[in-house]
């Protein structure tokens, strides 16, 4: 992939994150862990045979380590068997890079390359074992759009959960979720041509990402604020009522401790 578009397209999703570029820290990156949980309920129960993923999830992972660069090793570390989910993502993602039908996920490498680097952390280099090492790295033709990009894995995202069922939907939730504080427009568009699974996820975020744990809960309210500050600053022609339900909902949420 020549350079120019290299470039382009790592600004085009980095830019969509508060400020230009992953901040560490930021309260939603711990809303946008919680793929790796579902990595992590979907690597279970195969462990011997080490995946597969839902690719879903697998591109929201993605989006997460471009958008979250030093939250992922302790989004990993969390689960005991780390070594072997972790070995068994990166190859995933990998195989997923060398299907050349797969230009989405190669795409979505491109820019998580450009916020590693730029995060400048040879621990989590290390870590990532060559996980982009298969992403395309030559080619020509016109200058690809990244818009369609994030639509289309918000569109799946929303199908997504609509397909969950138990502890999963909570994960679910939250990928929605961060993927609207991380890229607003396209999380409307799927929503204005998916009207029914909108509602369904705009009636049960409450329940399902604010609430739980008593101790999580400062940390949540502060993602919902970021969330609310993003849908602020953001204009949405042609998409006013997805971000007036969206800004509506989440400006009465509180976060409910569960014990």
């Amino acid at each position: 992939m020549p350079k120019v578009i290299w470039a382009w397209l790592s600004a085009a999703l980095l830019t969509a994150s508060p400020g230009g570029a992953p901040s560490a820290g930021r309260p939603l990156c711990d809303v946008g862990s919680s793929v790796v949980e579902l990595l992590h309920f979907e690597f279970t129960p195969r462990r011997e045979q080490h995946g597969p993923f839902n690719p879903v999830d697998l591109r929201s992972s993605i989006i997460f380590l471009a958008e979250c660069p030093s939250s992922v090793v302790p989004a990993f570390g969390h689960y005991s068997e780390e070594p072997e989910l972790r070995r068994a993502w990166i190859d995933a993602v990998r195989l997923a890079a060398r299907d050349s039908s797969n230009l989405d996920m190669g795409l979505l490498l491109v820019a998580a390359e450009a916020s590693v680097a730029r995060l400048g952390d040879r621990s989590l280099d290390e870590y990532l074992d060559g996980i982009f090492d298969e992403m395309p790295r030559d080619g020509g033709g016109e200058h690809p759009s990244f818009e369609p990009v994030l639509e289309r894995q918000a569109s799946a995202t929303l199908k997504r959960y609509a397909q969950c069922d138990g502890a999963g939907c909570f994960n679910a939730s939250d990928n929605v979720l961060f993927l609207l504080g991380t890229h607003p427009i396209a999380v409307f568009k799927a929503m204005h041509a998916d009207s029914a699974n909108a509602t369904q996820w705009l009636r049960r975020v409450r329940d399902e990402s604010f609430a739980g744990d008593p101790d999580r809960g400062e940390s949540r309210e502060a993602a919902r604020r970021e969330v609310l500050r993003k849908l602020s600053a953001t204009k949405a022609p042609g998409f006013q009522r997805e971000l007036r339900a969206c800004e509506d909902t989440l400006g009465k949420i509180r976060y409910r401790a569960v014990d």
